[in-house]
């Protein structure tokens, strides 16, 4: 796990933020850290030399380019389309919602909720579940 305090974010104490990464997330923010250690005001997610990034939109536009994804309002993809698969998957590899809300920081479940979307096969699994337990319980019932 890795710690991270944002830019003019104030701290009092009460409430630890800790951010969890995967090794290779983890490497690649100490090697920025490293990069980054004579200017102790660099952001970390800024400019390659440590300045605020004024705008997202170009280097989310390469990023889909990049990775070969058609992207745009027009289809439904668009970079906040990711913090809802965030939260998404977080609820559902966790099974826990209050997890997703914790990592995404929001401060109200219901906030969490609205991002949250189940896979269609997911669905599709729970209905065959409800199905075999009405069966398994009709059977049960009917002495067989």
């Amino acid at each position: 796990m890795i710690e991270v305090q944002s830019k003019g974010e104030k701290f009092t104490g009460e409430k630890e933020r800790v951010y969890v990464g995967t090794e290779r997330l983890i490497v690649a923010l100490r090697d920025r850290r490293d990069e980054l250690q004579n200017n102790p005001d660099a952001y970390v997610f800024g400019t390659a030399s440590g300045f605020r990034q004024q705008d997202f939109h170009n280097v989310w536009h390469r990023l889909f380019k990049l990775a070969g994804l058609d992207f745009g309002r027009h289809n439904g993809l668009v970079w906040h389309t990711l913090r809802h698969e965030f939260c998404s998957r977080t609820a559902e590899n966790t099974g826990d919602p209050v997890v997703a809300q914790e990592l995404a920081r929001h401060k109200d479940l219901r906030t969490t909720q609205g991002y949250l979307h189940a896979r269609r096969a997911r669905v599709l699994a729970g209905a065959v579940s409800l199905d075999r337990s009405r069966r398994i319980a009709t059977d049960a019932a009917a002495g067989g």
